[in-house]
């Protein structure tokens, strides 16, 4: 990691000569569609992409005042605009227009209730900042 940016300005650098560019970017489907440039290949990782299940809370006393918003935010239409703007939707009568391999995956709760996340966060931090500071070091005696 070079620097931490934005997943609109990596794809716009993404291929170009600007020196915050890097070799590759993770960023969403909807930024990587962005990415015009000749130069750069969007790669859909073949274990899948990770994906951050939404949810739609209402009261149940609310259930049926809140219906038209309710059917409207899950319904076929929205799903196809969504869609269209790479933003893919869980509506099952809607073509997401995705790649033909593409595969999603996300941490199951077998996962989360067998591994102390709060820990693997602090672990993933110390070592984000001792690469960065190796980064830093580098960069002093180049």
């Amino acid at each position: 990691m070079k620097l931490a940016l934005h997943s609109a300005e990596m794809a716009r650098i993404a291929g170009s000569s600007d020196s915050k560019g890097v070799g590759v970017y993770i960023i969403p489907w909807f930024f990587a569609k962005l990415c015009t440039k000749k130069d750069v290949l969007i790669v859909w990782p073949d274990d899948g992409v990770f994906t951050s299940p939404l949810y739609l809370l209402a009261k149940k006393e609310k259930i049926e005042t809140l219906a038209p918003l309710i059917n409207y935010v899950t319904g076929e239409g929205l799903g196809k605009k969504s869609a269209r703007s790479c933003l893919p939707a869980l509506n099952p009568l809607v073509d997401n227009n995705l790649p033909e391999e593409a595969r999603f995956k996300r941490l199951g709760w077998d996962y989360l209730k067998s591994n102390d996340a709060a820990a693997q966060k602090d672990q993933a931090h110390e070592y984000f900042i001792a690469e960065w500071k190796k980064q830093q070091e580098w960069k002093r005696e180049s």
